[in-house]
């Protein structure tokens, strides 16, 4: 009885062993970068406007239109500066914002901004970034 117990211990042990070798190996895959991308709006804004549209897209390089309609949307670029977990850090710069720096979400898709002292929650409506023609 007891030399089978101690066989049971020393095959815990060994499979114990074994997995934390494997554990401390095992190459984690990289994760995906956060790539702010697609066509956000708020609807939380004065009666006096809609929505303001931010079109954000990083593919080609971090040009961003900002307007409360089609006819007054403005360029600006964006860069990201940091990323961790669902979130990333990027700047934001055109005549309206100076250095402005906006918090993406990635898992809920959105990010806040303060637009004349009012704190605004822009959502994704589509991931295609659909920048208005002139």
């Amino acid at each position: 009885m007891r030399n089978k117990l101690i066989s049971l211990i020393v095959i815990v042990v060994v499979f114990v062993a074994i997995g934390a070798l494997i554990l401390i190996n095992y190459e984690y895959p990289d994760p995906v970068p956060i790539m702010l991308n697609g066509t956000f709006q708020s609807q939380h804004l004065p009666l006096l406007c809609y929505s303001i549209t931010f079109v954000m897209n990083d593919e080609l390089g971090g040009d961003f239109y900002f307007g409360e309609d089609l006819n007054a949307m403005e360029k600006g670029f964006y860069k990201k500066v940091s990323e961790k977990n669902n979130e990333a850090v990027y700047l934001v710069n055109n005549s309206v914002f100076d250095d402005y720096e906006i918090t993406y979400d990635a898992k809920n898709k959105s990010f806040w901004v303060d637009i004349n002292g009012e704190a605004y929650h822009f959502e994704q409506v589509s991931a295609t970034p659909t920048v208005p023609f002139y």
